[in-house]
């Protein structure tokens, strides 16, 4: 029974001795086990530190973008019907936070009542992504569907994420945790963990 038990005490030392030679190889010195135990074993920001950041996305910000480039392309489709309208007669409001974004609005003044029906046409034919509605016989506004809202927004936080990865695998640390944090539909989060680094500049 006692040979039983030294047997396996043996073979259980053989295994911690082989898979600690794995980690640190065959050490010279004290300072050679720990450049080993720093190369071979990667410590997260709870036992190595780090810089720990949560970023917020200005999805606000792409949707006013998407909303110049579809006033841009209605002044040029507009032109062709023909609509009598200046360039001041497109315009859109300003969501200036995360929480006003879904009211983006394109407001058209201007448009004949005998046109009213071509304008609306060439809405839903170019603009898909847009429903529009009249708010007086001349004033029509245009809102972005909630689909095209949803997917722009989780666009916008997927290329945050590309653009962030890129900057930090240029950096070249080991191990970054670059994801989307919170409630995909209504947070609009991304988190950066960055363990060895003091300066996240």
């Amino acid at each position: 029974m006692k040979g039983s038990l030294r047997n396996r005490l043996l073979i259980a030392l053989a295994v911690a001795l082989t898979a600690l030679y794995g980690v640190i190889g065959l050490p010279t010195s004290l300072q050679d086990i720990y450049d080993h135990l720093e190369e071979k074993v990667t410590l997260g920001l709870d036992l190595k530190g780090g810089v720990h950041l949560i970023l917020q996305v200005q999805v606000q910000e792409a949707l006013r973008a998407e909303a110049d480039r579809t006033i841009r392309r209605l002044q040029d489709e507009l032109g062709d019907l023909p609509v009598p309208l200046t360039p001041d007669s497109i315009t859109r409001n300003n969501p200036e936070t995360i929480e006003q974004a879904d009211d983006i609005m394109i407001t058209v003044e201007g448009v004949p009542a005998e046109r009213a029906s071509d304008f609306r046409n060439t809405v839903e034919q170019y603009f898909p992504n847009w429903l529009p509605s009249s708010r007086s016989s001349a004033v029509w506004v245009l809102r972005m569907r909630p689909s095209s809202l949803a997917l722009l927004k989780n666009d916008t936080v997927t290329q945050t994420i590309a653009t962030v990865e890129n900057r930090v695998n240029s950096l070249g640390l080991t191990e970054p945790t670059i994801q989307q944090h919170g409630r995909a539909d209504a947070e609009y989060e991304v988190l950066v963990q960055l363990p060895g680094l003091s300066d996240p500049a």
